[in-house]
């Protein structure tokens, strides 16, 4: 038994031991700090060495840590997944066109090209899948800035459009309605919080005009988007001085 517990006496916290319990905590504050900054280091040399698997597994280990993104690191997470999924991409399609050469009819040649194909989606399927339960899981939970909440939602529209791109039926539906719904959502918070020539605003116009062109084919509808977000950047930019970033921008 305690006998301080027992004699009913009570603990005294003096201006020494609470000047080592702060020093404690901020000793252990500055080592976690340094931790998510060598994450974030190793990250940043992936990307230097192109080895962009690495890269993004370096930035899932930061997502998971459940504390917000500053703006380098969500650059960082977009910039990841994109290099991993573009190139995929670009496989799929060489694959796929392939597939519709007259010279591939034959059944090795065409089996070969199928199982490339299906491991290139295999491949599609995992890393955005793995790139949207971070997004839902742990960024957007832990994004308190406007301009995160919109980034995120920008980049569920685009994880779930490059799944549409090689999906089918009911699969395809689905990841279709899900990536116009984060779209929708992007733009709509991008028009709320957002200045007029705000590079992510201008993005979320960019891709889901992209989706809207490419994935719905309604061109009118895309072009409406673009050209509302190029106008307003461009009336807003005429009363600034410096319009610099704007034009390179757009």
């Amino acid at each position: 038994e305690d006998p301080g517990e027992e004699q009913g006496e009570s603990v005294e916290i003096t201006e020494d031991s609470s000047s080592d319990v702060k020093e404690t905590a901020e000793n252990v504050q500055s080592e976690a700090l340094n931790e998510r900054q060598i994450i974030l280091f190793k990250a940043e040399l992936a990307e230097k060495a192109s080895r962009f698997d690495d890269m993004a597994m370096f930035t899932k280990e930061l997502a998971e840590t459940d504390e917000e993104m500053s703006t380098v690191e969500q650059r960082m997470f977009a910039s990841a997944y994109k290099q991993v999924i573009i190139s995929r991409r670009k496989s799929w399609r060489t694959i796929n066109d392939l597939l519709s050469d007259p010279s591939m009819n034959h059944d090795g040649r065409r089996r070969a090209l199928k199982s490339a194909k299906c491991k290139i989606e295999e491949e599609l399927l995992s890393y955005c899948r793995e790139a949207l339960s971070l997004i839902s899981d742990h960024l957007i939970p832990n994004s308190s800035a406007d301009e995160g909440q919109v980034t995120y939602r920008k980049l569920q529209g685009d994880y779930h459009r490059y799944l549409a791109e090689f999906q089918e039926n009911g699969s395809r539906k689905l990841s279709m309605e899900a990536s116009s719904f984060a779209y929708q959502e992007a733009h709509r918070l991008a028009q709320m919080y957002l200045e007029l020539r705000n590079p992510v605003r201008l993005g979320v116009a960019l891709n889901y005009s992209v989706f809207l062109h490419d994935m719905k084919a309604s061109p009118e509808d895309a072009v409406d988007i673009a050209r509302q977000a190029f106008d307003n950047a461009i009336s807003e930019q005429k009363e600034i001085k410096d319009g610099s970033e704007t034009k390179i921008i757009l």
